[in-house]
C-alpha cells in the first residue's frame, strides 16, 4: 500500500469549495446542517460523489484507499478540512465520522 497522507482528503473536499461548486450545487446543501449525519450523507450524496465519479480509475482507486485507511488509523484531519472554502464550518465535527460517511456512500454508488 502507498503511504497515506491526510492530505489525500483534498481530492474530494475540493468539490466542496466554494469556488468549485455549481449554483445548483450550492443552493442543494447550503442550508443543511453539517453537525447531523443525515445532512452529511446529503451532502456526500449530492456533491462528493458526483466529483469521485469525474476522478480516473487509479485515483479513485487511490482516495478510496486513502480515506479506508485514514478511518482505520482515526488520523487527525481537521488541518485539511480547513484548508477548504465551504460553506459549512466544520470545527465541531467529528472529521473522521464524515470521511467514514464520505467513504461509504461512494462505495455505496460504485
Amino acid at each position: 500500500m502507498s503511504k497515506v497522507d491526510v492530505n489525500d482528503l483534498v481530492g474530494i473536499l475540493k468539490f466542496l469549495d466554494e469556488n468549485f461548486l455549481s449554483e445548483e450545487q450550492f443552493s442543494e446543501i447550503c442550508n443543511l446542517n453539517v453537525d447531523e449525519m443525515e445532512s452529511q450523507k446529503l451532502i456526500a450524496q449530492k456533491v462528493l460523489v458526483p466529483g469521485f465519479n469525474e476522478m480516473n480509475h487509479q485515483t479513485q482507486e487511490h482516495l478510496i484507499s486513502s480515506l479506508r485507511e485514514i478511518i482505520d488509523r482515526g488520523m487527525d484531519c481537521s488541518l485539511v478540512f480547513e484548508r477548504v472554502n465551504t460553506p459549512f464550518d466544520f470545527s465541531s465535527i467529528n472529521h473522521v465520522g464524515f470521511v467514514e460517511i464520505v467513504y461509504e456512500e461512494i462505495c455505496r454508488q460504485r
